[in-house]
């Protein structure tokens, strides 16, 4: 379990912004979870300031900084500007400003990026993709599928199947890849686990005697999600005689990825048994939960009443 280095190269890109300066500033690393608008500082309070945070220039920063420009009242800028640890600059509304500030960024070797979205959007974007990448997190093994809408996980030892299962719930139209082979968790916050693959993985599935496949490019954009949110993990087993299976599904089984608990269903593998339509079915089963609807409950009253009653009914 760990955090993941997080770098400007890879913040941009996320965020779709546009380098401005020489000085791109990909490869440093970015140590501050935190974003600031220098407004006050810009006015000359310097109190507050944290340098080592992602500063973001919107509408009134901006107006600031032309006007002493302009004016030729550059102290604060410069007194900003030299504190050389600030991460990047990013402009919000694809703006530009003047060239002489990014000239004096350049000099200083701080990145400075435009980016084409409000001020509030931009912040709630670089809020996002930080939150990711501090979080903590860990790497396990496993296929990660949005499944009728619910984030499921699919484990078990290798060669049981777990990617060809997951290509034929995509091929279904009712399924998305989020990743295969290796998946990163990371805890958005308590009882929150987001689930993603690493970079060099995304879109790709690996199936045995195929080889890697990209599913966007034989199947379609809406076959791969970036992210997701785990709600279920579904261990495939080979199937197993003396093991007990549940049944009937009135009690719950949960399994812990750092500080949060997953529901978990174990499904038994065998020929004939069509897992892919079990794990959708476990996924939808699992959704009428989250709504009320529990037939392991509804199934265990009708049988309670039924002995009350002595009056048994065939389930054939």
């Amino acid at each position: 379990m760990g955090v993941e280095n997080i770098y400007i190269g890879e913040l941009v890109k996320r965020i779709n912004a546009e380098c401005l300066t020489e000085y791109e500033g990909l490869q440093e690393r970015i140590l501050d979870d935190s974003i600031s608008r220098p407004s006050l500082e810009l006015s000359g309070v310097f109190d507050f300031f944290k340098p080592t945070r992602i500063q973001v220039f919107g509408l009134e920063e901006q107006e600031l900084v032309q006007r002493f420009l302009e004016s030729k009242e550059l102290t604060n800028i410069e007194r900003i500007l030299d504190h050389t640890e600030i991460p990047l600059i990013i402009f919000s509304r694809g703006k530009v400003p003047n060239q002489l500030f990014i000239d004096a960024c350049d000099a200083r070797k701080i990145p400075v990026y435009t980016a084409p979205v409000s001020t509030t959007m931009l912040i709630a974007k670089l809020s996002q993709v930080l939150r990711e990448f501090f979080a903590p997190q860990t790497s396990i093994h496993g296929v990660m599928l949005d499944v009728c809408g619910i984030g499921v996980l699919i484990q078990g030892k290798s060669s049981i199947g777990k990617s060809e299962t997951a290509l034929e719930l995509i091929t279904r139209g009712k399924s998305q890849l989020v990743s295969d082979d290796r998946v990163i968790l990371y805890e958005n916050e308590p009882g929150m686990l987001i689930a993603r693959a690493p970079r060099i993985l995304e879109r790709m599935i690996e199936i045995r005697g195929i080889g890697i496949v990209d599913v966007i490019s034989m199947y379609g954009g809406g076959t791969f999600k970036p992210t997701k949110r785990l709600s279920l993990v579904i261990q495939l087993q080979n199937w197993d005689k003396d093991f007990q299976y549940n049944r009937i599904g009135a009690d719950i089984e949960y399994i812990r990825f750092m500080d949060t608990q997953v529901a978990q269903v174990v499904l038994p593998i065998h020929p004939g048994r069509n897992v892919a339509s079990l794990i959708e079915a476990a996924a939808l089963n699992f959704k009428l939960r989250q709504i009320g609807i529990n037939t392991a409950e509804e199934f265990t009253s009708r049988l309670t009443s039924a002995i009350a009653d002595n009056t048994p009914e065939e389930r054939g």
